[in-house]
């Protein structure tokens, strides 16, 4: 088994990618049938994420939180994640 801070999906570091859907951009959180199924940790996570709040975050990691026309969506969860996440208003990027 997998220690709960290594990447479920292979993220693309070059790219800021993870499945091709860029890391960044509009997030919409849903309950069900997610791009990216994500845990919260403080304890190394794959990626850190600067929520914003402006029309397009267009920086890796850069997320605004949306309602409609996402670029992608997420769902929090506890067990089996794509990937962790850590949110940091300092720092911001894939680890």
């Amino acid at each position: 088994m997998l220690p709960v801070f290594a990447a479920r999906e292979p993220i693309d570091s070059d790219s800021c990618t993870c499945k091709g859907i860029p890391l960044y951009g509009r997030v919409k959180i849903v309950t069900e049938y997610p791009d990216f199924r994500i845990k919260v940790t403080d304890n190394y996570p794959d990626i850190v994420v600067k929520i914003v709040d402006r029309d397009y975050p267009g920086e890796c990691c850069m997320w605004e939180i949306v309602e409609n026309y996402p670029d992608f969506t997420v769902q929090f969860v506890e067990d089996y994640p794509d990937f962790t996440v850590a949110f940091s208003n300092d720092s911001y990027g894939i680890r």
